[in-house]
């Protein structure tokens, strides 16, 4: 065992905390409970084993009750003369606050102690002057994780009981309590945290109003795939077998609501309760609420026998995204930031019912081996960098490991005894919108169930039968109406796709019958894209990857490709998640172009977006990606040039970038357009906006300004005008914003409309359709002054360029300025 993350965390010039080392001696084990009041009040539990102290952090401490379930997060080990540690942690160190040994004894572990640790089963005994008996320690998520919830239980023998046993509250060393040593360090503090406010350090786009379920549209919904992704930017967690839970908490009321939005704050008490506890004036969580057996695997049946006895004691909610914090909605944060937050917000929590959803970020093939190993339902791989997005779409994958899916109940049959439910008649709506049969189910029920079951469906009776088609025309069937939905767990589909070996699993009460469609692999094994973790790239399978696409310089769609995955982390962040134009040229540059805003299409990288504009009161398809697997696939299309709208696809009306483009007459020298974009960083620093500048790879230059999304188009475009009419006015000579080419003539055309609704620019990075294959290539103002030409840059000569080279946009994404002029203009109107 290593006491090298222990040693790192910790200066021990400053902390009289023992340095220690790793110790191994024969005998009896010792175990020791510290209580902690750092940031937050908590009890180590440490066990040592192998020279150290295995530790765990358990923010309400030891439970004598069995039916306590007590969180227990795994932290780094300590050496074996932390056992004797009381005192004071200096503020501002690591853990720093007070410490007393609050129990302490030997522990007997089990024969195979390592074998138990490495499968997250530990049974052992405690003989300490508080704890004793029989207990378990028990993880809640797969093995090779670095970091690992557990659960702590006290077994039922003649140790276990109901009384509180944190009450006795005093150190077995010194017999002191914590308040007795605070008050001696002359540091007092309260025991019980009482803040409800977070300081989180957030930095999304702007604050809102607190969002209610219809401003969601509904939680994002998972494709199902054969196999899982590939690729640095995608995480994986475990998939849960238990039901969709949205908690909305804000100044005036915590609720619960299903995926399709019903409130189910009074089944969940309990979460409901601690929820309302967190540590934060306003949030949305998205997660899961379950029920765990002895194995710390979701279970829907214990769920729904939960439900069913209106007792929520045994259940936890999971929580895997965080949609809304203090004011700030962060469903535009890249997912790996929302749980970044989340995870800090559940930890000032210390709720045993409210669990951070944990995820992994190494390979999705052996996280879901794992899984499966492991008998857990499968996993979802969500892409780590993706915004959340209401709706099934193709930035959270599942994959299974079984086949569990909702049905819907369409009838039923009796046993010969005419009391016992013989079988449900299972359907799905297909894609005409149509019931059917699908098959039907005999077991799974016990006799309670049955009996409940049969209760319900005659309540439901119908004349006809349901189904479209494939109907089992059996006298001995009962027809009811659709409105029931069943959890099956059933071995596979026969060609005819009917269900077989399939077993009822229980009610779902939480989804509406309308909503269950049959559940196909949107995803086949061939379409999951492979990324080797030699190249760290996306390899995407391309048709003709030979084909010459720039004759002049023998440029084939394969060394397009390449060129966008060598500069992938340059061009991503600049082009993800915005509206795009894709001039399409399928035969190379120089033949027959094609600009395209709308594209249908399975292919993984590029998605489709039904948005709306309540400014403009209209409706509309958009193309966006968000990895680099998108740019592959715009490659694969023949898209030699790559443009985007100034907004993203969430904030249709209000653009978060302006563009300049300075585009000059034939026979206007280069020199001339640079001293226009110079004096135009001029203006805009007189505003106190800064600029960035780009060359177009044409003839002209580009100067962006990155915003706040708190104005609308035709404020943007209005700003925009007014001040190319401004460098007009003061050189007529010079500049024109007339786009008509009889006006043009010597002079710069100031072109200000790439900042309407529905216009766009050439991307940053992005190769152009002209000879040679040069690229609009961000670069910084010093750079401009040497600067000969706007096509300097090419897709042979770029990737070198950057190799050496510094951001020259660097913190342009996190740039949110706002325009005071417009701010003004807009006060006095009001």
């Amino acid at each position: 065992m290593s006491l090298k993350e222990y040693k790192e965390k910790r200066d021990f010039h400053k902390t009289k905390e023992p340095a220690g080392k790793a110790i191994k001696h024969k005998g009896a084990k010792m175990f020791v409970v510290q209580k902690h009041h750092a940031s937050h009040l908590h009890y180590d539990f440490r066990l040592e084993l192998d020279g150290v102290l295995k530790s765990w952090a358990v923010p309400k401490g030891p439970s004598l009750n069995p039916k306590d379930k007590r969180l227990a997060v795994e932290v780094e080990d300590h050496p074996i003369d932390y056992a004797t540690f009381e005192g004071e942690i200096p503020k501002g160190e690591y853990g720093g606050g007070h410490v007393i040994v609050w129990d302490k004894g030997e522990w007997i572990p089990p024969k195979n102690v390592d074998e138990q640790l490495k499968k997250g089963h530990l049974e052992f005994e405690l003989h300490g002057e508080k704890l004793g008996g029989a207990w378990l320690l028990l993880r809640t998520r797969i093995p090779g994780a670095k970091k690992n919830n557990w659960l702590l239980i006290k077994r039922d023998d003649e140790n276990a009981s109901a009384k509180d046993i944190t009450k006795e509250d005093k150190s077995v060393l010194s017999g002191v309590s914590m308040e007795e040593l605070e008050a001696e360090m002359e540091n007092p503090r309260p025991v019980k945290k009482t803040a409800k406010k977070s300081a989180l350090k957030i930095k999304p786009q702007k604050k809102t109003k607190f969002l209610t379920f219809k401003d969601l549209k509904g939680p994002e919904l998972a494709m199902l795939s054969e196999t899982p992704p590939v690729g640095e930017e995608w995480i994986h967690e475990i998939k849960y077998d238990g039901y969709r839970t949205l908690c909305f908490k804000n100044k005036k009321e915590t609720k619960l609501l299903t995926r399709s939005g019903l409130d189910w704050s009074n089944k969940y008490l309990e979460i409901q309760k601690e929820c309302a506890e967190i540590a934060a004036e306003s949030i949305i969580f998205d997660g899961e609420i379950v029920w765990l057996d002895e194995k710390g695997r979701s279970r829907f049946e214990g769920l729904q026998n939960s439900l069913e006895a209106h007792d929520s004691s045994e259940l936890v909610y999971y929580v895997f995204d965080l949609l809304y914090l203090n004011g700030f909605d962060t469903r535009n944060l890249p997912l790996k930031d929302r749980k970044k937050l989340l995870r800090e917000v559940l930890e000032q929590s210390d709720s045993e019912k409210i669990l951070f959803s944990e995820h992994w970020d190494e390979s999705g093939k052996s996280v879901f081996e794992s899984a499966c190993e492991s008998h857990l339902e499968g996993i979802v791989s969500k892409n780590g960098e993706s915004h959340y997005h209401s709706g099934r779409n193709k930035n959270w994958i599942k994959i299974k490991c079984t086949n569990i899916q909702e049905f819907i109940i369409g009838g039923y049959t009796m046993q010969e005894n005419n009391i016992s439910l013989g079988a449900l008649l299972m359907g799905a709506y297909n894609k005409k919108g149509k019931l059917q049969y699908i098959g039907k189910v005999g077991t799974g029920f016990d006799a309670k169930t049955s009996k409940s079951l049969v209760s319900k469906l005659k309540k439901i009776k119908s004349k006809e039968s349901p189904f479209d088609e494939k109907s089992p025309a059996s006298k001995a069937s009962i027809w009811v109406n659709p409105i029931l939905v069943g959890n099956i767990e059933f071995g596979a589909w026969t060609g005819d796709k009917i269900l077989r070996h399939a077993a009822f699993k229980g009610l779902r009460e939480d989804k509406k019958a309308k909503e269950v469609y049959l559940e196909e692999v949107k995803i086949k094994k061939e379409s999951v894209k492979e990324i080797t973790k030699e190249s760290k790239s996306e390899e995407v399978k391309l048709s003709h990857p030979d084909k010459i696409i720039y004759p002049g310089d023998k440029i084939t769609k394969q060394d397009l490709s390449n060129y966008y995955t060598s500069i992938n982390k340059w061009i991503l962040p600049l082009v993800k998640d915005r509206p795009l134009a894709l001039l399409r040229c399928p035969n190379g540059e120089g033949k027959e172009c094609f600009f395209q805003k709308h594209i249908e299409t399975d292919d993984m990288g590029i998605l489709g977006k039904k948005v709306e504009s309540k400014l403009k009161n209209k409706k509309e398809e958009i193309v966006y990606i968000d990895s680099q697997m998108g740019l592959q696939e715009l490659v694969q299309l023949g898209t030699l040039e790559i443009h985007s709208r100034g907004c993203r696809v969430d904030e249709i009306d209000y653009p978060n970038q302006i563009v300049f483009d300075f585009d000059p007459d034939e026979g206007v020298k280069f020199e001339k357009v640079k001293e226009a974009a110079f004096a135009l960083k001029e203006i805009l620093e007189r505003l106190k906006l800064k600029s960035f500048i780009k060359v177009s790879g044409g003839k002209g230059l580009h100067v962006h300004v990155p915003i706040a999304p708190k104005y609308d188009w035709e404020q943007i475009k209005s700003f925009s005008k007014s001040i190319c009419d401004q460098m007009e006015r003061e050189h007529p000579e010079k500049f024109t914003t007339n786009m008509s080419k009889s006006k043009r003539k010597g002079k710069i055309f100031l072109d200000y409309l790439r900042n309407g609704y529905g216009a766009s620019a050439i991307v940053p990075y992005s190769v152009r359709a002209r000879e040679h294959a040069p690229v609009a290539l961000p670069i910084t103002w010093a750079e401009a002054k040497k600067l000969k030409n706007a096509n300097s840059y090419t897709l042979k000569s770029v990737p070198k360029l950057l190799n050496n080279r510094k951001d020259p946009w660097a913190g342009y994404n996190k740039l949110s300025q706002k325009i005071k002029i417009l701010d003004q203009y807009k006060s006095l109107s009001a």
